[in-house]
């Protein structure tokens, strides 16, 4: 239901990488070179790249129990980083769902971007990329239009997050490089957004349900953050 009351090109994606929703079908996580591909659909370069492993793990393969446990633990924790942000923070984690490609996708672009954001940005951009890899695998295995990805594009994640926070026009114009009416652009589709996370109706879950591990969709409260984030970036010349 809550699919069909967002307007993005992968609905079901801004659901899941907003913490709502999760892999059923015990999809394994990086355990294939699909993952490897899925990975660099997402971010455009490769994952060791931008979030390094502390040592490499001996790949096993899990049993679909152990891939849906594992599935739900990431949305768990996703959601977790979520309700830990500022309105501001989300302002520019929920920019990276909407915000075209970079025309600069290079791993070195990138690990300076993500350099540049809060640790619950970062953490959140870690345990959503999880997230779209599976679901990408979903797709794939359903043979879903291949032109619905599942992409986060941190590159203007600090300019919206800035904005949110109170900076001047001029401050942002000079933060983001852009010109005034694609930065306007990229606040208007960060803020748009914000609004309709924000405005989804919410499903009370029965104990069953919960038992079950059936997901209400997004938690409440990151709602609330995502209308108080929008009410922060609703200012001239942003309307």
């Amino acid at each position: 239901e809550d699919v069909s009351m967002l307007n993005f090109d992968n609905s079901l994606w801004a659901i899941v990488a907003m913490g709502g929703s999760w892999d059923q079908s015990g999809t394994p996580s990086r355990k294939s070179d699909f993952f490897d591909d899925a990975f660099d659909n997402i971010f455009g370069t490769d994952e060791d790249e931008l979030f390094p492993a502390e040592e490499s793990q001996p790949i096993e393969l899990n049993s679909k129990q152990r891939a849906r446990e594992e599935a739900f633990t990431t949305a768990s924790e996703l959601t977790q980083r979520l309700l830990g942000m500022v309105p501001s923070e989300m302002a520019g984690y929920v920019s990276c769902l909407v915000t075209e490609e970079s025309r600069t996708n290079d791993a070195f672009s990138l690990m300076d971007t993500l350099d540049s954001l809060t640790p619950n940005q970062r953490g959140a951009i870690e345990l959503a990329s999880l997230s779209g890899e599976r679901l990408s695998y979903v797709q794939w295995t359903n043979r879903v239009d291949p032109s619905v990805t599942c992409r986060l594009q941190p590159t203007t994640c600090a300019v919206v997050t800035e904005w949110a926070s109170g900076c001047s026009w001029q401050e942002a114009i000079e933060l983001s490089g852009l010109a005034p009416g694609d930065l306007v652009r990229v606040l208007q589709r960060a803020m748009d957004a914000l609004r309709q996370f924000g405005n989804l109706s919410f499903h009370p879950i029965r104990a069953v349900e919960a038992e079950a591990r059936v997901s209400p969709g997004i938690h409440p409260d990151v709602r609330k953050i995502c209308r108080d984030a929008a009410i922060q970036m609703d200012r001239y010349p942003i309307k």
